[in-house]
């Protein structure tokens, strides 16, 4: 049953890489590393309109699922925290946009096509919090299904429909294509979700969602920041074709996280509910563990390859985007990083240590300021910046992986030395990659070699490891569950 809620819950996200992937890349040599820095900067709006739920999705997430426990007689009261949480993020919604509003048509002389910009981002803002909230009632349903029905459907007519207007209009049609796109999903997932929504508010479920959920949203918010702070200081320091330059690289990097992460919310459903009903700390702690070791193994051969992939693409196809090719080492290793980031996050969340996640990204954050500041001070470079960026989430990762160690468990130290072996031929990947846009064909090819090279050491580590560990705990959970 694992496999199958996993295929039909992450299957749709690989068919939405594969096709974000071609359309960005339409996408990008159309608008160029202006206007996709424009498009970058006026995303900042949706990007946080979704904390704007002050922790009631997440409370309502953590409290459905103690409530799996309790048999089917509590669908109703289910179905009330559903409505209570969906009834406040649409009135905060508007207040916040509304203030928004008034504070750019005073303060902001802008073209037009950045005020479409801004009033489609606004209205995304409310599509996608209404097609979330009817998916989520067919997940917690597991009908996982229906959700991949949705999502096939709605990536291919999404693509089809920002290649067209990005062809014919450039920026101004990238803007329509997105409200076109959203708008559409909220028509399927209608279709397709037969349920009413309905303006329903109750302060206390309202307030057990906030307390359960707001520990939960500051990480998110945190997170949210950390990822953007870097685009701040390229913003304020530099212009929006630096920002397109950094963006088409961030993009790049956020897609390599994208299919895995939705795996991993799948599997972490299994976790929640395994734990909810064994309280087994130590089977969710060895699991954990072995679900890194998978995690770990997957991001860094994607890593290398990603590597390898972009240098052919900016040399034969996005040539505008060369001056880009300079981040590209950083940001790839900091999405890696991100990715191990993830998955402890995930680990304190379902045993109640979300102090612990907020701690390490406080931390990161502050690191990443300083960095920062030191980078456009000292060095003035988007290389400078994109360095900050990996050391902060080095800093991140380490902490949190400081609280995560438990030498009571000799798995704990396996893992730990598997990992700097592997972390070791990655980081010898990334560095042997030495590609020159001014070099020959047989010379670059020669380094693509070296690259393979290391995903086949790679390959023989995670084998040998295999042959002495079965993943039973991981496997006990995704069975029992």
């Amino acid at each position: 049953m694992f496999l199958k809620n996993s295929f039909l819950y992450a299957s749709p996200e690989i068919l939405n890489v594969i096709l974000r992937f071609f359309v960005g890349l339409f996408s990008a040599k159309i608008l160029g590393p202006e206007n996709l820095g424009i498009s970058a900067a006026i995303g900042f709006i949706f990007a946080y309109s979704v904390l704007l739920q002050f922790g009631s999705t997440d409370g309502m997430h953590l409290r459905v699922y103690d409530l799996y426990k309790r048999g089917t007689k509590y669908q109703t009261l289910k179905r009330y925290y559903v409505n209570t949480s969906f009834t406040f993020i649409n009135l905060i919604l508007s207040f916040v946009f509304i203030i928004l509003l008034f504070y750019l048509s005073i303060f902001k002389d802008s073209s037009y096509v950045i005020w479409v910009g801004i009033i489609v981002n606004i209205l995304i803002s409310y599509f996608y919090q209404y097609s979330l909230y009817l998916q989520l009632i067919a997940r917690y349903d597991y009908d996982f299904k229906t959700i991949y029905k949705i999502q096939v459907i709605d990536y291919l007519f999404k693509s089809a429909l920002t290649v067209g207007f990005v062809y014919y209009f450039e920026l101004l049609g990238l803007f329509i294509g997105l409200f076109l796109g959203n708008l559409f999903t909220v028509i399927i997932s209608t279709k397709y979700i037969k349920y009413q929504f309905k303006w329903f508010f109750n302060k206390k479920l309202f307030k057990r969602m906030i307390v359960l959920g707001f520990p939960i949203l500051l990480i998110g918010a945190v997170l949210t920041v950390f990822q953007t702070i870097d685009r701040w200081f390229i913003l304020s320091y530099f212009n929006t074709k630096s920002l397109g330059y950094f963006t088409i690289i961030f993009t790049f990097s956020s897609m390599l996280l994208v299919v895995p992460i939705k795996i991993l919310s799948v599997v972490i459903q299994y976790f929640r509910e395994f734990h909810a009903k064994s309280k087994d700390n130590c089977i969710i702690y060895l699991g954990m563990i072995e679900l890194m070791f998978i995690f770990t193994v997957l991001n860094g051969v994607l890593v290398l390859l990603t590597q390898e992939f972009i240098f052919y693409l900016f040399k034969y196809y996005l040539y505008k985007y060369q001056l880009s090719y300079e981040i590209v080492k950083p940001m790839l290793s900091s999405t890696y990083f991100m990715g191990l980031f993830h998955i402890i996050s995930s680990y304190f969340v379902i045993i109640n240590k979300k102090i612990y996640t907020i701690m390490s990204m406080i931390a990161g954050l502050l690191i990443s300021i300083i960095f920062n500041i030191i980078a456009v001070k000292f060095f003035g470079t988007l290389g400078s910046i994109a360095y900050a960026t990996l050391g902060s989430s080095i800093v991140m990762v380490l902490m949190m992986f400081f609280f995560f160690y438990n030498k009571e468990y000799p798995s704990i130290v396996i893992f730990i030395k598997l990992n700097v072996l592997l972390v070791s031929f990655i980081v010898m990947g990334v560095l042997l990659n030495t590609h020159s846009f001014d070099t020959e064909i047989i010379e670059n090819f020669y380094i693509s070699l070296k690259t393979i090279v290391c995903i086949l050491v790679i390959a023989g580590v995670t084998f040998m490891y295999y042959k002495n560990n079965r993943n039973v705990n991981l496997r006990k959970i995704l069975g029992k569950s």
